[in-house]
């Protein structure tokens, strides 16, 4: 039996992950999370497609590494079942073990990890903090719209993503942020 390695390769900012019969490329700020399957992955975008992958969750965890570890994308690996991209990330909570994530759309997906794995995470999210990172939400009325990590004291550009087509998000984003940040959305 002859062994087919998968291979994969850079694009501008795409993550592309292919096989010899079949090749999928996405932008990884819709990528929210990739769940294992088995032998398989489903791979969950921010406009709520899935994609089945025909990979293991090792071998797309380092596809991710490969491609994406000099840009700004924070993909962590949470448990034997789950990465996560931790600009989707809205909570932890240990005891139901559980983390929350957000969708474009307001709609929030839970997903199930171990208390090990969590507090990983927890202990991750604390180091970040304490490493110069602040996080920037941005809410729409009264909900959170997203939450985005970034290290103190840089900027940030108006978000592509918007929760509707109303209005714009109330904010000077030429001014650098050195703090926890919350940006709303104002409508016209």
């Amino acid at each position: 039996m002859k062994l087919i390695v998968h291979e994969y390769s850079i694009m501008k900012e795409k993550l592309l992950i292919h096989t010899v019969n079949e090749a999928y490329s996405f932008n990884p700020n819709q990528v929210i999370c990739i769940e294992a399957d088995g032998n398989y992955c489903n791979l969950h975008l921010a406009n709520g497609n899935e994609y089945l992958l025909s990979f293991q969750l090792g071998q797309v965890e380092s596809i991710i590494k490969e491609q994406l570890s000099y840009s700004n994308h924070s993909f962590v690996r949470v448990g034997k079942s789950l990465i996560i991209n931790m600009d989707e990330l809205i909570c932890v909570n240990i005891t139901k073990q559980t983390l929350e994530m957000n969708m474009p759309s307001g709609e929030r997906m839970l997903y199930n990890a171990s208390r090990e794995a969590l507090k990983k995470l927890m202990n991750l999210l604390i180091e970040n903090k304490k490493n110069g990172m602040v996080t920037v939400t941005f809410r729409y009325g009264d909900k959170v719209f997203a939450i985005l990590p970034i290290k103190k004291g840089t900027k940030i550009f108006n978000p592509t993503f918007k929760p509707s087509s109303d209005g714009g998000w109330d904010f000077d984003f030429s001014q650098v942020i050195n703090e926890d940040t919350v940006i709303d959305w104002k409508k016209k």
